[in-house]
């Protein structure tokens, strides 16, 4: 990518303009960099007789002849193997993105298709992985909550003071315990009423 070039006092923004974007900045570069709509940067630049080129030129210097070097096409190779995308590996070998397909072809790399299905694949794992650790973690965290409240009744607490110190309703107390019970043998034994 080109440098930026510096504004000098007194230069004219218009030939500032026009030069970079012979050097090869991008209208949206040069639209950013002087605040200036792109449609006008167009008019100016057509005014001034330069010619506005497409995006896919725009985007990409592709290589005179079109051929890679046997180290660049190794390395191209492995990088295709590895799922790198096609167009990055276009624009950093300066070849058409047809080209690299074909490439890939040829070595039976993972497709542009076949790389974005992995990548809703692992993205959709990562999102099931997120929830089970979420849903674990409330689990662990309730199973604590319960722990503690087992706890009181080991230390002889009855339910309205449990409640009480709980700051919740005797009946809530009543109807979770009862539950408790069935999930979690063993806590919340059964007392003998002394008489």
């Amino acid at each position: 990518m080109a440098s930026e070039p510096q504004r000098s006092p007194g230069s004219d923004p218009s030939e500032l303009i026009v030069r970079s974007y012979q050097e090869g900045r991008s209208l949206n570069s040069l639209r950013q960099q002087f605040g200036v709509g792109y449609h006008q940067l167009k008019r100016l630049l057509t005014e001034r007789g330069v010619e506005i080129r497409s995006r896919k030129t725009a985007s990409r210097k592709v290589r005179p002849n079109g051929k890679l070097t046997q180290e660049q096409r190794s390395e191209l190779e492995s990088q295709l193997r590895a799922g790198v995308a096609p167009g990055q590996l276009a624009d950093r070998y300066q070849i058409s993105r047809e080209r690299v397909r074909q490439i890939g072809v040829e070595i039976g790399a993972p497709t542009g298709r076949e790389l974005q299905r992995r990548r809703r694949e692992l993205a959709r794992q990562e999102q099931l992985n997120r929830r089970a650790q979420l849903r674990k973690a409330r689990e662990r965290s309730r199973y604590l909550k319960y722990q503690a409240w087992n706890e009181l009744w080991e230390e002889g607490l009855t339910v309205p003071e449990i409640s009480e110190r709980l700051g919740l309703s005797v009946n809530g107390i009543n109807v979770r315990i009862v539950q408790l019970r069935r999930e979690f043998p063993g806590w919340f034994q059964l007392r003998r009423k002394h008489s």
